[in-house]
């Protein structure tokens, strides 16, 4: 069975407005990972970051997660 999205209706309307359907949608997805470490004497610190960007028709998003620490 096909499934189709009624264009006509009023949550479609809402919901895609702004959206040319015959365009490509453009995304971006970027992934930084810093590694970093501190030692002097006895005491050692170090760290593991990763943060994740991404850009899409819905603005840009970013995810930040603490590996280790």
């Amino acid at each position: 069975m096909l499934y189709s999205l009624d264009k006509d209706s009023s949550l479609y309307k809402l919901r895609f407005y702004n959206r040319n359907e015959g365009n490509t949608v453009d995304e971006y997805n970027f992934t930084i990972q810093i590694d970093g470490s501190y030692e002097k004497g006895i005491v050692k610190l170090y760290t593991k970051i990763n943060t994740d960007f991404q850009e899409s028709y819905l603005g840009w998003s970013e995810e930040t997660d603490l590996y280790e620490g």
